[in-house]
């Protein structure tokens, strides 16, 4: 079981690294391999980087309480119950909060999920009380964005001064070498 990467480059942005881990089960179903959980552990090793955005993905009708994938994330965050006290609760404790967004059904269009979506976060009797700066792809965009530069700039320091110090020293090799080199070949 690995994972999958995308990663995605933009002229004039910074580039975001997507992966796309495999599904969380405790139990193997449908011809999973019987080590599937030990398998699974090796999920902290993409989530633990500082670097790592960690997005669950999560159905609506999940107990957040006994979710693994929110487990795991608490392991390394430190900081993770119906669907709009889920969200809009003052209890819950995750760092980055929430964004509830529709996914597109089947081979929907894009476009047509979106307007759903809207449709759905702006009628709904329960979910439109969700607060609009907590719902729709569009926010989850801008908040993934936020979070990137976020953590761009605060490790851009360091990976600055690791490049510094590694062309110091490769300028000091280079002064160490000959100025002048002659090369003598001879054929017989």
């Amino acid at each position: 079981m690995f994972p999958l990467t995308l990663i995605v480059k933009k002229r004039d942005a910074p580039d975001l690294t997507l992966v796309d881990l495999p599904g969380i089960t405790g139990v193997p179903v449908r011809g999973q391999p019987d080590n599937i959980n030990e398998q699974i552990s090796g999920i902290m090793e993409c989530i633990t980087p500082m670097q790592s955005i960690i997005l669950n993905v999560l159905s609506a009708i999940v107990d957040f309480s006994t979710c693994e994938s929110i487990r795991m994330s608490q392991k390394v965050d430190k900081t993770p119950e119906g669907l709009l006290e889920k969200v809009t609760a003052d209890d819950v404790n995750i760092e980055l909060g929430y964004v509830c967004v529709r996914n597109r059904v089947g081979d929907e269009p894009y476009t047509d999920a979106r307007v759903q979506e809207a449709m759905l976060f702006g009628t709904h009797p329960l979910l439109s009380k969700i607060s609009k700066n907590m719902v729709g792809i569009p926010v989850l965009a801008q908040k993934l964005g936020q979070i990137q530069a976020a953590i761009i700039s605060k490790c851009l320091p360091g990976i600055v001064r690791k490049i510094n110090e590694k062309l110091a020293a490769n300028m000091s090799d280079h002064q160490k070498l000959p100025q002048n080199f002659s090369f003598s070949f001879s054929f017989s």
